[in-house]
């Protein structure tokens, strides 16, 4: 490989690399949002969880896993895509997690998707009480 490849596949990388970086900091707001909102739930608490809210409970752990899968597939993207382009040295991973560290994107809409849903049930269930 002559070094026009090399620093084709380094700028690719480094562009991919502030795109994931950008993504993970999103993630990172949304299941900190999340945490709060359980937080506030267990330091005010409510005597009835059920219905709406017990919805948007959900959704907010679900958010947080989500999340933090998104944060750790994303590097483990990262870390596959500088292998691929000669850039890292070969890290041997478990075969299972590599097929979902190539599709990182769907933990990250996953956790976006349960963040709305948890924003919605709270709604629903302020607008019902």
């Amino acid at each position: 490989m002559d070094e026009a490849q090399l620093l084709e596949r380094a700028q690719r990388y480094d562009r991919e690399t502030r795109i994931c970086e950008g993504y993970a900091r999103h993630a990172r707001s949304y299941v900190q949002l999340a945490v709060l909102g359980l937080v506030a739930v267990g330091l005010f608490g409510r005597e009835n969880i059920q219905g709406w809210f017990l919805l948007a409970l959900c959704a907010w752990t679900s958010t947080v896993v989500f999340g933090g899968l998104y944060q750790y597939f994303v590097f483990r993207y990262l870390e596959n895509l500088g292998t691929r382009y000669d850039l890292l040295p070969i890290v041997k991973r478990a075969r299972i997690l590599n097929t979902w560290a190539n599709k990182p994107i769907i933990f990250y809409v996953l956790a976006l998707m349960s963040f709305y849903l948890a924003a919605f049930g709270l709604m629903l269930d302020i607008f019902r009480s």
